[in-house]
């Protein structure tokens, strides 16, 4: 855990999990408060007291944080094949890479979002989603990417 990035839903939470990260050699590259609703299976469990945010709770916060067209752009690389450094931490800015395979699909977001539809903001969330099924905009934000950005080696 070299450059961990601390997501908590407290100040005190963050503290706490900022000195676990340095008792064990690591480095806190950035803290995040998350003050919004945290839907049922948002981390993943990768070792003792710590976890990592799910694809579905990472996409959930970037597009309830952000104006609808940085949501749709999150949205468009979570469930295309082409990455940025807006979802992807190990490219620099003005890179992409080509993933085999999109890392969610609309099915399995809407599933995450639902135990939690009254929340205002995972209702706008699931708009947006909904508002780009059925349209080019993900294949048209990957040709966009492409023509603009240097690939990754």
């Amino acid at each position: 855990m070299r450059n961990a990035h601390i997501l908590a839903t407290s100040k005190e939470a963050a503290d706490e999990m900022e000195l676990n990260v340095r008792l064990i050699g690591g480095n806190v590259k950035k803290t995040t408060i998350w003050e919004g609703i945290v839907p049922p299976n948002s981390y993943t469990r990768i070792g003792w007291n710590v976890r990592m945010a799910t694809a579905e709770f990472f996409l959930f916060r970037k597009m309830a944080q952000n104006s609808d067209v940085d949501a749709r752009t999150y949205a468009c690389e979570m469930f295309g094949t082409i990455a940025t450094s807006l979802t992807m931490s190990d490219l620099d800015e003005g890179e992409y890479a080509v993933l085999e395979e999109p890392r969610l699909t609309v099915p399995e977001m809407v599933d995450y979002l639902s135990p939690v539809h009254y929340d205002n903001d995972v209702k706008r969330v699931e708009s947006l989603i909904l508002g780009i099924c059925g349209t080019s905009l993900i294949e048209d934000y990957g040709r966009f990417v492409k023509g603009c950005y240097t690939l990754a080696e």
